[in-house]
């Protein structure tokens, strides 16, 4: 082997190794972050709901939970931050809206009937109808999310007569692509 095809060997090997330390992603950045059967994964981790951390691989998440009282059960919101900002939510509770964040902000999507197994999302720029127990994507105000509904029930009564012991009650699984 020559001398210029040694140094171009050792050159190619000093940035192929470069490349391999230096840019590095954190476990965070390669790890996937998505909703599975009904449960939120990271990589290849699933949440636990039930700590403040959340995942083994992921130490700057942190869970809080949110437990309102409402006159037909609790109703409970645990909210996943990655490093202080928003990033899921697992909701079972009384009403018929999901919230997704925006600028450390609540904002309310208006969830209806479509059939026994289907559901609409009123997102501004129109209606998308969605499976119970099925994980659907969709975009607002160009950020992305993914949304899967355990279950929904409409009032027995019409909304007419309706009371608080008979309302919407909504159990979901929400997550920030962004």
């Amino acid at each position: 082997m020559n001398t210029s095809s040694l140094t171009a060997c050792i050159v190619c090997i000093v940035c192929l190794l470069s490349l391999l330390l230096g840019c590095s992603p954190s476990n965070s950045e390669q790890a996937n972050w998505q909703i599975k059967h009904g449960s939120l994964w990271l990589a290849s981790e699933t949440a636990d709901w039930q700590s403040t951390t959340a995942f083994e691989m992921c130490n700057t998440c942190n869970i809080k939970q949110i437990v309102d009282l409402h006159p037909s059960g609790p109703s409970v919101t645990y909210q996943l931050f990655e490093a202080d900002k928003w990033k899921a939510s697992k909701v079972d509770e009384f009403r018929n809206w999901i919230i997704i964040w925006q600028n450390n902000h609540p904002v309310k999507i208006f969830v209806k009937d479509f059939s026994d197994t289907n559901l609409l999302l009123s997102l501004p720029n129109g209606e998308i109808k969605m499976d119970i127990q099925s994980k659907t994507d969709f975009s607002y105000d160009g950020r992305r999310y993914q949304l899967w509904i355990e279950s929904y029930r409409s009032p027995v009564i019409s909304a007419h007569f309706a009371n608080e012991l008979d309302s919407h009650h909504l159990n979901y699984l929400l997550l920030s692509l962004e």
